[in-house]
């Protein structure tokens, strides 16, 4: 089951699941002060890129607070006119579960 974050833009959010030990190709948005990117697997095999301002400690399941933001890329493929849209979270807020 896909989450649509694109409904929660810009609202806080919370979500539950574990640090990914693959992850999948993401954009990466610098234009925060969220230094910390971690990929972060979803139940149902979704995966969401987060951003932390503390480096994130947890070895199992994790819960996470934060704001829906969207990330807009361009294709890599030479003369491709392909946008990509991509929904992530930064986080104020983690525990450990």
């Amino acid at each position: 089951m896909s989450v649509e974050f694109e409904k929660y833009l810009g609202k806080e959010i919370t979500l539950k699941g574990r640090i990914s030990e693959t992850p999948w190709q993401h954009m990466i948005d610098t234009s925060h002060n969220f230094d910390h990117i971690y990929y972060l697997d979803l139940e149902g095999g979704d995966q969401i890129v987060f951003y932390s301002k503390e480096p994130v400690v947890c070895s199992s399941s994790i819960k996470i607070e934060g704001k829906v933001i969207r990330v807009v890329g361009e294709s890599k493929r030479p003369g491709s006119d392909t946008t990509f849209i991509e929904y992530q979270i930064v986080a104020e807020k983690w525990e450990c579960l």
